[in-house]
C-alpha cells in the first residue's frame, strides 16, 4: 500500500482507508502533487454459508487450528471477502460452537461475506480447489437470514456409547422442553435446543457421560437445523 492524499488530511485512526498505519512514514509536502486521490470503489458482498466435514485427520484439529485452516483456504481460493475494520483486519467469518479434539462433525458450517460478482458455484469450485483434503460439501447464499449463531435452532448429536441406566436418568432430568433423547443398542441421539444455551446444555450432558473427557472420539455432530 502507498500513502494517498488522505494521509495529509486525517490521522490513521480517523481515516481507516488502508490496513497499514503510516505514522512512521515521513511524508514530504512536495509529494502531494504525485499522489492522486482515487475514488474508493465500494465492493458489494453476499453472505455465504459453507458446509463441510470435520472427519479423518481433521479430528485432531482444535477449534482454533480449524478456524485458521479455513481462513487460509479462503485466502488461497482468491475469493474476494469482507474484512473487519481496524489496523489488523481479518476475514469477517462465523463458526459453529467448538467441537473437542477427536470429535467428528458431519455437517459443519462457517459463514463469511464473498464478492457479489461470484455465483455460489464459482465459490464452491474455488474453495474445493484450495481446500486440500477437507471435504467442502455445499455453498449457498443466506442474505435474507439472520447471522449464523442467531439462526441456529437445533443441533443433533450422536454419542457412540450407551451410558449406564442411572446416568441416563440424570441426563433425562437435565432435558428441557426443546431437547430430545433417543437411545438404541449402540448409540444415544441427542437433539439440543441451541437458542436456549445449547452449547452449555450439551456440555452438562457430556460431563455425565464422560467426566474425565477421555472419550471425545464418541461425539458426532450430525446435523444443524436453522430457523
Amino acid at each position: 500500500s502507498y500513502p494517498s492524499i488522505n494521509c495529509f488530511k486525517e490521522s490513521c485512526a480517523e481515516c481507516k482507508k488502508c490496513a497499514f498505519p503510516f505514522k512512521k512514514y515521513k511524508l514530504k509536502q512536495e509529494n502531494i502533487d504525485t499522489i492522486t486521490d482515487k475514488p474508493i470503489v465500494q465492493t458489494e458482498y453476499n453472505r455465504v454459508r459453507v458446509t463441510y466435514k470435520k472427519t479423518d485427520d481433521f479430528i485432531y484439529f482444535s477449534h482454533l487450528s480449524m478456524s485458521k485452516y479455513i481462513e487460509r483456504i479462503i485466502r488461497r481460493s482468491g475469493i474476494g471477502f469482507k474484512s473487519t475494520e481496524g489496523f489488523r483486519p481479518r476475514i469477517k467469518i462465523a463458526y459453529l460452537p467448538p467441537l473437542p479434539v477427536y470429535a467428528k462433525g458431519h455437517s459443519e458450517v462457517f459463514e463469511f461475506f464473498a464478492d457479489k460478482s461470484l455465483s455460489s458455484h464459482d465459490i464452491l469450485d474455488n474453495l474445493k480447489k484450495s481446500a486440500g483434503e477437507l471435504p467442502i460439501l455445499n455453498v449457498f447464499f443466506c442474505n435474507d437470514k439472520k447471522a449464523l449463531n442467531r439462526d441456529i435452532a437445533l443441533i443433533h448429536y450422536r454419542v457412540s456409547f450407551v451410558p449406564e441406566g442411572n446416568v441416563v436418568e440424570k441426563i433425562k432430568e437435565l432435558l428441557r422442553p426443546g431437547d430430545l433423547i433417543d437411545i438404541d443398542k449402540e448409540s444415544m441421539q441427542l437433539t439440543i435446543d441451541y437458542s436456549d444455551q445449547g452449547p452449555e446444555q450439551f456440555s452438562r450432558i457430556y460431563r455425565l457421560i464422560d467426566p474425565e473427557k477421555k472419550m471425545t472420539s464418541i461425539i458426532n455432530r450430525e446435523k444443524i437445523c436453522c430457523k
